[in-house]
């Protein structure tokens, strides 16, 4: 039980101070389970600058949040003393419609996140469990780690044992000695946590520990152990950088139509322009918001004419249209992802090469053969707007060279990039 006067609004201060951390903490302890053992998550730096200590704290996507680990009131439950204490922080999935992540620095999570209750859900690429599947790296004991000397640490003086697991993120101590450490009424530190904000992330994240490996432990022995509540630390993303949902034409589509008009090859024909749609408002996306890449990286590159953004979506107009037998890409910078489209004349079946069984595919799909029937980008090759037996001769034509067309019998795409490259 923490004393009468430690949390006396008096002690508060504006500036980050040792008693401003007593004045957060003993407030938890008071909203959350008075005259009870407590341990509160505490951020007290943002991006290596102190912040007024909080258990709530706005955060943006590529923050580090440095935050402590405190223990409290721990009188009631051993009179006698602390002697033992452990801490296991449990980093959660997104909940509620977050994405992205919060994720202590020196830690890898795969692609696709999992949850786990211990290591052996995890697979051997990643076999720590901290709630979902980690893999702890060289950097984990910059980011996870107890500072013993601090002045406020639970057990300062020197015959301790004080150590991180970096495999569950367990925070563990103990005093050599039997004396237990008495409850003062102060907070006592044990632990420091560095947390990195996704690039991606926005929601709400909630980072606390876990209820049935957190406790501590008196004197007798064996010592008595008292499981312990945790008071979380949240954090809220709310300046979320718009995602990339899909794009109209599709990532990897291909356009098999003729490239140009048959009787002018300086009339071209491919596509210009790309519908991007995203999670949130597109509103203020302007050209400086994406990049073209081109592969293969040949021919002259296309610039960003416009971009016309209406609700979650935005039209990107290029300043010429693609080339044949090339991705050309539209990334996203923000959100790091990309459409790519492409032109393979002649290409019916997308298999992103021009052969004579792509004029086959086109019968097949005129006798109803194919399932579902091909889209007008396919089987319109002549650009009538219809799929039709005229379609077959234009397709033959394309793969021989005949009148302004460059012969594309045995021509090919590359593989079709990633949308997170």
């Amino acid at each position: 039980m923490y004393h009468q006067g430690i949390c006396d609004p008096q002690h508060g201060t504006s500036t980050v101070t040792k008693q401003t951390v007593l004045v957060i903490v003993c407030a938890l302890v008071s909203a959350a389970q008075a005259d009870a053992a407590l341990y509160s998550l505490v951020a007290v730096k943002k991006n290596g600058t102190a912040i007024p200590p909080t258990s709530s704290l706005s955060v943006a996507p590529g923050d580090r949040i440095e935050a402590n680990i405190f223990l409290s009131g721990w009188g009631t439950d051993l009179p006698e003393g602390v002697r033992i204490a452990q801490a296991r922080v449990v980093i959660p999935e997104p909940q509620g419609g977050a994405r992205g992540l919060v994720l202590p620095c020196g830690f890898d999570v795969p692609s696709d996140l999992m949850a786990c209750l211990g290591s052996p859900d995890c697979p051997a690429e990643h076999p720590n469990c901290i709630g979902i599947c980690v893999k702890a790296t060289s950097d984990a004991t910059q980011c996870a780690f107890i500072d013993v000397t601090r002045a406020d640490f639970l057990f300062p003086e020197q015959q301790i044992t004080a150590d991180v697991d970096f495999e569950t993120l367990r925070y563990f101590m103990t005093k050599t000695e039997s004396v237990g450490r008495p409850d003062l009424g102060a907070p006592a530190y044990v632990g420091t946590l560095i947390l990195d904000v996704s690039p991606l992330a926005c929601g709400m994240f909630v980072i606390g520990t876990s209820d049935d490996d957190t406790f501590v432990g008196g004197t007798a022995s064996p010592p008595n152990i008292v499981l312990v509540p945790g008071h979380p630390l949240t954090l809220s993303v709310t300046s979320c950088v718009p995602l990339l949902l899909s794009c109209d034409p599709a990532h990897c589509d291909t356009d098999a139509r003729i490239p140009h008009e048959p009787e002018n090859p300086t009339i071209r024909l491919l596509w210009r322009e790309m519908v991007m749609t995203f999670d949130r408002s597109a509103r203020d996306m302007t050209p400086s918001d994406f990049e073209v890449v081109l592969v293969p990286n040949e021919g002259v590159l296309p610039g960003i004419a416009s971009v016309t953004p209406v609700g979650n979506s935005a039209t990107v107009m290029l300043n010429r249209r693609i080339s044949p037998k090339q991705w050309t890409c539209l990334r996203h910078l923000d959100s790091g992802r990309q459409c790519c489209m492409g032109s393979l004349p002649a290409d019916a079946n997308r298999d992103r090469m021009s052969l004579s069984e792509d004029v086959e595919h086109l019968l097949d799909n005129l006798l109803g053969m194919v399932g579902p029937a091909l889209r007008a980008e396919q089987c319109d090759i002549d650009r009538s707007s219809l799929c039709a037996p005229a379609d077959l001769l234009m397709g033959a034509d394309l793969l021989s060279g005949v009148e302004t067309f460059l012969p594309y019998l045995g021509a090919g795409l590359p593989e079709c990039p990633p949308e997170k490259p």
